[in-house]
């Protein structure tokens, strides 16, 4: 993300704030006067509150997102993410393809190997970046799910030569890097994960961060 896309987007979020406070206030504003003057059927003011307390909370996790709605969004994009890669497999390369990728947890996915290489070798794949990814990042994230993390991650790495800066990805990849220890290099992936060059939400941006100030901070 360049430094005038960055100022962009500052300067909309800035404006959608502005905007949403202006509304809120005037919402307010509104509702006092009627109930002041009782020119207005009760209906009318039922709505108008009921707006406003919508809105407050909206504005609220937007502009200043805590801990719990930066888990409840990331979690959203990932669900996102795994459901895209379902139907870019499913549409290339049929169901059954996406059945065997997709093993359940405890399933024994080091037998399996062969068959996702021989599935990435496959000439569709590799003409096309977005079915490659999602082949790639979808096998690691059930390696992941069956407690292996190196394997994950080996796949995961060779996702990201698709899309360096994924957001996803370098997240996954850097909390499976914790798993195993190597605190350096899951820091350097939560970075690279900041620079997504499609933008990244407010709360994603002070979750990752937070990322990394934990472990920079932790002891040893």
């Amino acid at each position: 993300m360049t430094k005038s896309q960055i100022k962009t987007t500052a300067k909309k979020r800035l404006l959608a704030a502005a905007i949403a406070v202006a509304g809120i206030g005037l919402g307010c504003i509104l509702v006092y006067r009627f109930l002041d003057t009782g020119s207005v059927h009760p209906v009318v003011l039922l709505l108008l509150a009921a707006v406003i307390s919508v809105a407050l909370p909206m504005l609220r996790s937007n502009l200043f997102p805590g801990a719990r709605d930066c888990a409840a969004e990331y979690d959203f994009h990932e669900k996102r993410l795994e459901e895209q890669n379902r139907l870019i497999i499913t549409g290339a390369l049929g169901q059954d393809s996406f059945n065997q990728i997709s093993m359940p947890a405890g399933g024994l996915m080091e037998s399996h190997e062969n068959y996702f290489r021989q599935l990435l070798d496959k000439e569709p794949v590799g003409q096309d970046t977005g079915l490659r990814f999602a082949l790639l990042y979808t096998i690691a994230r059930n390696y992941e799910k069956n407690g292996d993390a190196r394997a994950s991650i080996q796949y995961l790495t060779e996702a990201l030569e698709s899309y360096p800066y994924h957001f996803i990805a370098n997240f996954r990849l850097a909390l499976n890097h914790e798993w195993v220890g190597a605190a350096e290099k899951a820091v350097g992936h939560y970075r690279q994960a900041l620079l997504d060059p499609d933008g990244i939400s407010r709360g994603m941006r002070k979750w990752t961060v937070a990322q990394i100030k934990r472990l920079q901070t932790a002891p040893g």
